[in-house]
């Protein structure tokens, strides 16, 4: 059959050559795994005891640590004892309270006789 001039002409795509295709996943492939492998021998290595080097001043961190955990104990036991303490009873002091505010004023505001003081105060000089 001989080919119409209005159909048009179909190319094939081109086709990658398999030999490249397959060679940049496997090399990633490798390098992640690479990786993997020695992220996992870096966090061993690290767990280890006796790997890591002590550094003084993190050896007085934790004597500090120490001796501040060693204080809240004392003061939690502290606070123990104060909650178990029995309460005090306030009733004769509430008593006594009431008395006191039941009295009648030994002076009354109105009978205070204010005239010196107000006559001093007439004199000073006002700014």
């Amino acid at each position: 059959m001989a080919k119409s001039p209005a159909s048009p002409a179909k190319k094939p795509a081109p086709k990658a050559t398999p030999k490249a295709a397959k060679a940049r996943p496997r090399y990633m492939l490798w390098l992640v795994a690479a990786l993997v492998v020695a992220g996992v021998g870096v966090v061993i290595w690290a767990k280890l005891p006796g790997t890591t080097a002590k550094d003084p001043a993190a050896a007085a961190l934790e004597q500090r640590l120490i001796a501040m955990e060693a204080r809240l104990d004392a003061l939690d036991g502290r606070i123990g004892t104060i909650e178990v303490r029995p309460q005090t009873d306030l009733g004769p002091l509430e008593e006594r309270l009431a008395e006191l505010e039941a009295r009648p004023q030994a002076i009354a505001p109105e009978q205070v006789d204010l005239g010196a003081l107000e006559e001093r105060l007439a004199k000073l000089p006002r700014a």
